[in-house]
């Protein structure tokens, strides 16, 4: 009697009687890019011969399947709905892919190849596009379970490849399952096809292995999730899945009889857990039987079917054909379009947010490639030598050596049967990096992800956006894109303008043909390019082509889905100013409705004035790209009288990290104000400044920096500064000694200073009485030095009479001076050693500074001193060499010889070189 497939009901409610599916019919249970599933199914291929093969894949591509000669992977197959070119979804394939194998085997053998999986019309159909893309999988984890619809898989591990394993016996229900193989890490073996593209842009790959379903079915059906290969490995006494798959299954020797061991390790989960298994999945295995059936009836030899391993029982018998039919009536029909694209194995990375992603595709193409050489381990630490040379990084021959051997051991120790990742970077980091993990992320980066890219060669049909890109740079007569070229645009002319429009919409969809060249500014009517075409752009634009047929299309959707996404003002202020940039009406107009409705939400001072710089070129440039810039001014002034007016609280009582958000924040606003504002709203922002140097609490940083604002623009005259500064370094001078008091007698009283960075009080908060405490000696008690001045006040605290001991601390008061002074100094030099009386101010403040309180200043003025070009740094120090001598050598002075300052600086130098050495 034949078993009834698990979840599929058959006439009047009961299960349907199965046939035994026929012999000729060989099923190869894979795990997606993986290479010891590759070499499985290479072997059995040779071994069975098969008259035709069957894969996993939508049967639309079918038609691009005679391309495969001429592609070089990773490549992917693009599939589209022709009415709606943004549902579309990619199916990738790298070199150690079973599939790919499967589909070049077939094509050096001269047997047909069929995609045997459900129409992407299905999935691509199935109602709106998700907002985001799925969550990204584990790297190396089967499908998360074949629950309703639930993405690829769902384990959180980010490299179980990596632990150490843990010993178990052999899985009882599967001891067939074979026990070693060469070197080879899991591959991501995810049997879920990828879900359909996300309707917006995502830092994630856009598309997950084949054939997916809207995010509104996943959010329905799913309801919890199965690991297959965590059941399997908790079987086998494995705490790691991946490592048990990895030791079971990629380690084994013989991949001959891995079918078998597989297809019954799986039959036996399907069984446990048939009520978990969604009506998507098997809708989808219906499908694959109704294909069978065709194949069976059109060739009458033998038949491989390479399909994801969790597919494999619902294939290993044929229900009736009626059942199969009923459970795909009714799925919707869609003209399909598609092509090759290339891809790069950093799009193939679990990282990426791929849900069949792998955690290592570099490593996984290295294994493959060594697979028949049996050197692989040798060979990597020969490549990752390599790479730290050519960083200038001592890798010698003999080091390599000692990390073959290290990491043969730790797969001994481990009970490992040759070495994996985990050991090759361990071995790698003691070895080769001496424990440093810097240049580890070298290697990682170049060998273990690796940036291989596909190619894709003549006669392949484009998608439609690489030919409308191609259209394009024949009509404007851009330059070749392999060729690296400077040019000049000129707005007024329609061609320069075009190409303009071209570069920037090019950009949105992260394909930087064109940088702007920020070091020629050359007016509002013209622009400098560099042009540069990189060999990844071609990926990146095979990914842009699912937001639309044409460039501008596509940037449309692009700038649309981001302005709809935006939460922050300085986001929907970017956006806006990309969309005026690339000329599209639609894109600006939802720009301008999120910058009203994220600056309606807005509470944050800076994250107001953060957003004016964008908005300002925006409004200077909006009358070149054809947009009107009063509309924009409009909204440029609402965002800066209400930064203006929160401006002084914002900089009040803040961190380091802050002052140094408002201090960014203040300079791109003035940039704004002094580009694009009125002269009332230039006004508001320099009452805003005066309200922030008049605030006695406000942080150091953002107030030098008011304070050098003000200056500049004649508010503030060159006395007015000097007395600001004065006070400023005066006050931290002050609040560098402050009395404590302790002992017994009297309490004394007094009122304490304000607790603000610079003041020199011994306490902050309203006057009070000290307790009285026992202690020995006589005296008065001690009283602490109010700071005062620009910084902070207080009048001084602690009076009163008693016995009790002094001593003395040292303040804060410093601290702020430093901020202040750095704040003051940012920007340009010039006008500082122009002016003597100002830079005598700091020059006095900065040498009388004790050697603690100076190298504690030091990090925020070398940051200052950073932002002066060259030329200023050489008139400071020109001015500081011509004042070191005394007060009255000036630049031309006599710079005499200062013994005593010279033995100062000898002796700091020796104490910072004994410092270094001890």
């Amino acid at each position: 009697m034949a078993r009834p497939v698990p979840g599929v009901p058959g006439p009047g409610g009961l299960m349907a009687r199965e046939q035994p599916l026929p012999e000729r019919v060989t099923l190869l249970g894979i795990r997606h890019h993986g290479p010891g599933s590759a070499r499985m199914v290479v072997a059995a291929l040779e071994a069975v011969r098969p008259e035709v093969v069957l894969i996993e894949g939508p049967p639309e591509g079918d038609a691009l399947l005679p391309h495969v000669p001429r592609l070089t992977p990773p490549v992917a197959l693009l599939l589209h709905d022709e009415a709606d070119p943004a549902r579309a979804a990619f199916w990738p394939f790298a070199g150690f892919s079973p599939e790919w194998r499967a589909l070049t085997w077939a094509h050096e053998h001269d047997v047909p190849v069929r995609f045997f999986d459900l129409p992407a019309a299905a999935s691509l159909a199935d109602g709106p596009a998700p907002a985001a893309p799925a969550p990204p999988a584990s790297p190396d984890s089967l499908p998360a379970s074949p629950l309703p619809a639930s993405p690829p898989p769902t384990s959180a591990r980010p490299d179980s490849s990596d632990d150490a394993p843990a010993p178990g016996s052999p899985l009882p229900d599967s001891s067939a399952l074979p026990a070693a193989l060469p070197s080879d890490p899991p591959p991501a073996l995810p049997s879920e096809p990828p879900p359909a593209l996300p309707s917006e842009p995502s830092p994630a790959l856009p598309s997950d292995p084949p054939g997916d379903v809207p995010a509104q079915e996943i959010q329905q059906e799913i309801q919890a999730a199965l690991d297959p290969l965590g059941v399997l490995a908790e079987a086998a006494g494995f705490d790691d899945p991946e490592r048990w798959w990895e030791d079971v299954v990629e380690h084994h020797t013989d991949p001959a009889d891995l079918p078998g061991a597989v297809a019954e390790a799986m039959s036996a989960l399907r069984e446990e857990f048939a009520d978990q298994v969604d009506a998507r999945t098997l809708r989808r295995e219906a499908a694959m039987r109704q294909n069978l059936r065709q194949a069976l009836k059109d060739f009458p030899g033998p038949i491989a079917v390479v399909a994801g391993a969790w597919h494999v029982p619902a294939l290993r018998t044929l229900p009736p054909a009626a059942v199969d039919l009923a459970a795909l009536k009714g799925l919707p029909r869609r003209k399909i379009s598609g092509t090759w694209v290339p891809w790069s194995h950093g799009r193939l990375a679990a990282a990426s947010g791929y849900g069949a992603g792998v955690a290592s595709p570099g490593w996984y193409a290295h294994l493959w490639e060594c697979a028949e050489r049996g050197d692989a381990v040798p060979r990597w630490f020969a490549r990752a030598c390599a790479v730290l040379r050519a960083e200038d990084l001592p890798a010698s021959t003999a080091s390599a050596v000692e990390a073959v051997r290290l990491a043969d051991t730790l797969a001994a120790l481990r009970g490992r049967p040759s070495p994996g990742l985990a050991e090759v970077m361990e071995a790698a980091l003691a070895v080769l990096c001496g424990g440093d993990e810097t240049p580890l992320r070298l290697v990682h980066d170049q060998l273990v992800i690796s940036e291989r890219l596909g190619e894709v060669g003549d006669g392949v049909p484009t998608s439609p956006l690489a030919a409308d890109l191609t259209r394009l740079r024949r009509k404007l007569r851009m330059p070749p894109p392999d060729t690296r070229k400077a040019i000049r645009l000129d707005l007024r002319k329609d061609t320069d303008r075009e190409r303009s429009k071209l570069l920037r919409r090019l950009d949105v969809l992260d394909v930087p043909w064109g940088t702007p060249d920020a070091t020629r500014t050359l007016g509002t009517f013209a622009e400098a390019w560099q042009l540069h075409w990189q060999p990844e752009f071609a990926v990146s634009l095979a990914v842009a082509a699912r937001h639309g047929t044409t460039v501008e299309s596509a940037a449309r959707q692009v700038l649309t889905t981001h302005a709809d996404e935006a939460t922050r003002v300085v986001d929907a202020a970017e956006v806006l100013s990309r969309a005026v940039g690339c000329e599209i009406p639609e894109a600006v107009t939802a720009a301008r409705r999120a910058l009203d409705r994220c600056a309606a939400a807005a509470t944050d001072a800076l994250e107001l004035l953060t957003a004016l710089p964008n908005l300002a070129t925006t409004v200077r440039y909006g009358s070149v790209r054809g947009t009107d810039p009063d509309l924009l001014r409009v909204a440029l002034h609402g965002l800066l009288a209400r930064g203006a007016v929160g401006l002084p609280l914002a900089c009040r009582g803040v961190d380091d990290n802050t002052a140094e958000r408002a201090l960014k924040a203040i300079d791109g606003a003035e940039d704004a104000v002094r580009l694009a504002a009125d002269d009332e709203h230039r006004d508001t922002w320099q009452r805003a400044l005066r309200s922030l140097v008049a605030m006695p609490d406000a942080h150091g940083l953002p107030t030098g920096r008011a304070t050098r604002l003000l200056w500049e623009t004649g508010v503030l005259d060159s006395d007015a500064v000097a007395a600001r500064l004065h006070r400023a370094v005066s006050a931290g001078a002050a609040g560098a000694g402050r009395g404590r008091w302790a002992g017994s007698g009297a309490a004394g009283t007094g009122s304490t200073g304000m607790g603000s960075a610079g003041t020199g009080s011994t306490n902050s908060g309203s006057a009070g009485s000290g307790p009285a405490g026992a202690g020995s000696g006589s005296g008065s008690a001690g009283a602490g030095t109010a700071g005062s001045g620009l910084i902070g006040s207080g009048s001084a605290g602690f009076t009163g009479t008693g016995t009790g001991s002094i001593s003395s601390t040292s303040g804060s008061g410093s601290t702020g001076a430093t901020a202040f002074v750095a704040g003051f100094l940012r920007g340009s030099a010039a006008l500082l050693t122009a002016d003597p009386r100002l830079f005598g101010v700091v020059d006095e403040w900065l040498t009388g500074l004790p050697g603690a309180d100076f190298e504690a200043a030091l990090p925020l003025l070398r940051r200052a001193v950073t932002e002066f070009s060259p030329a200023e740094r050489r008139m400071l120090g020109d001015r500081v060499r011509g004042t070191a001598a005394g007060s009255s050598a000036g630049p031309g002075g006599s710079g005499e010889w200062d013994e005593a300052l010279a033995g100062r600086l000898v002796e700091h130098v020796r104490v910072l070189l004994a410092e270094v050495g001890g």
